[in-house]
């Protein structure tokens, strides 16, 4: 799934499509990470790596070469390169 950096989304309509549940989506896991990620929770910057647990508030920027995955159970959202992604605290 490709968002643009000049589109605003609620990560939470996302994961509601994806079929996971807004209080689920508490604690994502990073399964998939590639190229330039930067991850904002709960006003922090944090290293994206993989197998890192976040949760929101959650903001993700990936860069030109960037993608990531967030899993919960066995739902997922893959999130490509130039994107934005907020998650509003649930």
């Amino acid at each position: 799934m490709l968002i643009t950096r000049h589109t605003k989304v609620l990560l939470a309509l996302l994961l509601s499509i994806a079929g996971l549940p807004l209080a689920a989506a508490d604690e994502l896991i990073i399964s998939r990470l590639s190229g330039s990620v930067e991850i904002t929770t709960k006003g922090k910057a944090i290293a994206a790596r993989l197998g890192a647990k976040v949760s929101s508030p959650l903001k993700v920027v990936t860069g030109a070469d960037g993608s990531l995955r967030l899993e919960h159970d066995s739902a997922a959202l893959d999130i490509g390169p130039n994107s934005l992604v907020i998650l509003p605290k649930s």
